[in-house]
């Protein structure tokens, strides 16, 4: 028998190389021999650093092993070291309705300007910044979302009867994408829905995507499609339903709220269009149902990168983000109307967690449900937050989730087992308080802390991308520079949209039925609409002469604001000035405006804002419940103005406008045309 000195270092390398990392570490513990093939082969020490850092091999064919195994050590170097003021600043205009991150990829809509797209660069990685536009599509654009890989632009439309519309589209051309079997998917409806306010969480997975379509007075509707044969695998309804993602190909993950009871289901996706039965459910803690203080729970599931993702689709790079182990995020808060109160937490699994408990079920449980003490302590990590990030900011990616602790700190919570940083394996408890859950919740699964300094751009919100952190600011005061003296290399370079110096985007807010659409379109159109129908969102445009110059105004009507539909943070982003609208006749109204006004300043991490406060209806002064002098009193302690109007009457309504343009010239430095930016900080 031939021994293991005998044998040739290539064959022992050759075969290294089909054992995973931890494997190849433990060999090398144990021979001299071993040690020495691993220290002299570039191939097998990037082979395991890859593994540790989460990552996989790319295809980027003109580049050696020891290349590659520079530029990931460098790679890592600079996630360990996250130091925001030496790192490649890119600004990029967000001056859209919507945004959308995946990847390195921003991609941004505006009634305006249609879809434009951003690649963020990476000097380690070796790519490119890339900046391309697509004309407009005669789509009235609600939401959306992209998979580069696939050259996928989903675009969801609501229709003048309230059905929904999946237009499947090329990413690089804006027609209709060629392996769409029916470009166009929908599902049919009994009657129109006649919901004020849509939101959407829109997922793609390789050939699969899914669309949850949440009313917030109508039923949440799930539906998941074959997107290149047009077949619809799911069509789930029910509002219990609060968020979706997909495991893999085969199953998908919904979180419910049933009997005050939150749950996680798997279910198959080749199994009965209707049925929400799967392969097991997760039980998270109980909820505290003797908590009158919170009206309302909410839950969202968050996960990066789909699948779809593969080294053949990203030909020049030389390592990715491994989706074998992806992080799933599922964020827990509770919202009290009364007090305004909010508590948030997040309970962080690793994909390989639900596989291995669906594989291997805990002893005692029953019917494939798993209770939350038989996986959760072990197998998750939850911690309080201060900031619930809105559904369309992508907060994860991989095995990473950042999380914003104060509009100048951040922290990079890393889930990945083999990362080298030091990691916490302490037993956690939250919620002692039973603010949210019946009992304190304790849990235990490792992760490591990186806190970042974003002092420098201030931000209302910070998304991950692949190879960093993306903030959403309110300034774009200046663009930063890196410096060489860092463990990577990198260039800037400005991504600014031109914008007119006068052009100014104006959002209207309020409750429901204040009179919102009817103030705006009396303004622009000169007509008084008197029949109520639920805005979901309108953009008007309108040239004001406002002392001797003319403002391009963009008034953006907005859905009505509730105690079940807070503000969107879209709303306080790339805008330069609000109108706050509360009726007269309702004290309810009158009411939210200081909680919209309050979210807007936590949005903008400013301390005011340019506003108008308007009390509308003043015709209805018989059925008056909110006196003058209380909306001046709210509007002097803001800083704001302040006016009455009457939309069918026409009173003072181009008064509320102009004393909008008002407040914004007060605050507008004479050098400063642009609404608030993104800022991305990226490696």
């Amino acid at each position: 028998m031939v021994g293991l000195p005998e044998l040739p270092p290539e064959l022992i390398e050759t075969v290294c190389h089909r054992l995973d990392a931890l494997s190849i570490i433990r060999l090398t513990q144990v021979s001299r021999q071993l040690w020495t093939i691993f220290q002299q082969s570039s191939a097998l020490q990037y082979k395991v650093q890859l593994e540790i850092n989460g990552l996989q091999d790319g295809q980027s064919g003109s580049c050696s092993s020891a290349a590659r195994l520079e530029l990931l050590k460098a790679h890592q170097a600079a996630w360990t070291n996250f130091n925001c003021s030496s790192s490649i600043q890119s600004t990029m205009s967000m001056g859209g309705n919507y945004w959308e991150l995946v990847g390195n990829v921003l991609g941004t809509y505006s009634l305006e300007n249609g879809f434009s797209f951003n690649r963020i660069p990476s000097a380690i990685r070796q790519i490119p910044s890339e900046r391309w536009s697509l004309a407009e599509l005669n789509i009235k654009v609600n939401d959306f979302s992209m998979d580069l890989s696939q050259d996928l632009l989903l675009v969801v439309e609501v229709t003048s009867s309230r059905s929904t519309v999946v237009h499947l589209l090329s990413l690089s051309t804006g027609r209709p994408h060629p392996l769409a079997r029916n470009p166009q998917l929908s599902r049919d409806v009994d009657e129109p829905r006649h919901s004020s306010s849509y939101q959407f969480q829109i997922r793609i997975y390789g050939e699969h995507i899914g669309l949850l379509t949440d009313a917030h007075d109508d039923t949440a509707g799930l539906m998941v499609w074959g997107w290149k044969t047009g077949v619809m695998k799911k069509d789930l309804s029910g509002d219990e339903i609060t968020s979706f993602a997909f495991l893999d190909h085969r199953m998908l993950l919904i979180s419910v709220y049933i009997n005050f009871q939150p749950e996680l289901r798997v279910l198959d996706i080749e199994g009965p269009k209707t049925a929400m039965s799967g392969y097991s459910s997760f039980r998270l803690p109980a909820l505290n149902t003797d908590n009158w203080e919170i009206s309302q729970v909410d839950m969202m599931i968050q996960t990066e990168p789909s699948p779809s993702w593969t080294t053949e689709t990203r030909p020049n790079e030389p390592f990715t983000t491994c989706h074998s182990d992806r992080l799933f995020v599922i964020s827990v808060r509770g919202f009290g109307w009364e007090n305004g109160s909010e508590s948030i937490f997040i309970l962080c699994v690793r994909l390989s967690a639900f596989l291995n408990l669906m594989e291997h079920p805990p002893e005692g449980s029953i019917d494939r449900a798993i209770a939350w003490d038989q996986w959760g302590p072990i197998n998750t990590r939850m911690l309080r937050i201060p900031l619930l990030p809105d559904p369309w900011i992508c907060f994860v990616y991989g095995q990473r989730c950042v999380v914003q602790t104060s509009q100048t700190r951040c922290q990079i919570l890393d889930f990945n087992p083999l990362t080298t940083r030091k990691r916490r394996q302490d037993e956690e408890t939250v919620d002692k308080r039973r603010r949210i859950f019946e009992c304190p919740v304790t849990t235990s699964a490792p992760f490591a802390v990186h806190s970042v300094d974003i002092s420098d751009f201030p931000s209302a919100a910070v998304m991950l991308a692949e190879d960093g952190i993306v903030t959403v600011s309110v300034s774009t005061e200046k663009l930063f520079s890196f410096t060489r003296e860092t463990s990577f290399y990198s260039y800037s370079r400005a991504l600014l949209a031109a914008m007119s110096a006068n052009k100014r985007r104006i959002a209207v807010l309020g409750s429901r039925s204040v009179g919102k659409s009817s103030l705006i379109i009396q303004y622009c159109q000169n007509e008084f609409v008197e029949s109520y129908y639920p805005t979901i969102e309108s953009t008007f445009a309108k040239t004001v002469n406002y002392k001797n110059i003319d403002y391009d105004c963009e008034i953006i009507d907005t859905a009505g604001q509730d105690e079940f539909s807070l503000l969107n943070s879209k709303h306080a982003i790339g805008i330069h000035g609000y109108v706050l609208v509360y009726s007269v006749s309702s004290r309810n109204s009158f009411d939210m405006i200081q909680i919209i006004y309050d979210k807007i300043i936590d949005f903008c991490g400013v301390t005011n804002i340019p506003c108008v406060v308007v009390g509308s209806k003043v015709d209805l002064e018989k059925s008056r419940q909110v006196k003058p002098e209380e909306g001046q009193k709210l509007a002097k302690s803001n800083d704001a103005a302040w006016v009455e109007t009457s939309a069918k009457t026409n009173v003072n309504v181009g008064k509320v406008f102009e004393l909008c343009l008002s407040e914004i010239e007060k605050r507008t430095p004479s050098n400063q045309t642009e609404p608030p930016a993104s800022r991305c900080v990226v490696m």
